[in-house]
């Protein structure tokens, strides 16, 4: 259960100044030591065909039991968009993310730190209309840890139906 508030301003020639805010609170049904509340901000400038943003918060677990899991993250991130005719346009991003960690981790005895890189590229495909689009996309996350079992890599092919108003 959460809330995100954001305050956007319009610029001159489709360009966008926007702050945010946001706060969850985070229930496991499986996992009540998971528990946490999370808090953020975040700020990004828009073009018609650019984004950039940062973003920092803190996520806190609830039991005093688990603050190893508790973190601080720092994120930026850069998405475009490059039309390739009337109808198709190329989308891709790239975001990054520092996550440092509260408290050593009790089997570990270090405190975990992440560090992380989403790349993803796509296709942004009118149909039906002026503003439902058919998007293809394909998105790499690598994760580095200090903690082997956190250290990962995916890669995620999906297909979505957007419309835009």
């Amino acid at each position: 259960l959460g809330t995100i508030g954001q305050y956007t301003k319009a610029l001159q020639s489709g360009r966008a100044l926007s702050v945010s805010a946001e706060y969850f609170d985070l229930d496991f049904n499986n996992d009540p030591l998971r528990d946490a509340q999370r808090y953020g901000v975040g700020a990004s400038y828009a073009t018609r065909r650019l984004i950039v943003s940062v973003a920092a918060g803190h996520e806190e677990t609830k039991s005093n039991q688990t603050d190893h899991l508790s973190f601080d993250y720092y994120r930026a991130s850069v998405s475009g968009e490059m039309p390739l005719n009337e109808t198709v346009s190329l989308v891709a991003g790239v975001t990054g993310q520092i996550r440092p960690y509260d408290a050593p981790d009790p089997l570990f005895l270090d405190e975990r730190r992440d560090e992380q890189i989403d790349l993803s590229v796509g296709m942004k495909v009118r149909v039906l209309d002026d503003q439902t689009y058919l998007r293809p996309q394909v998105s790499y996350t690598r994760n580095w840890s200090n903690f082997a079992i956190n250290d990962y890599d995916r890669a995620v092919v999906s297909l979505g139906l957007r419309r835009e108003f």
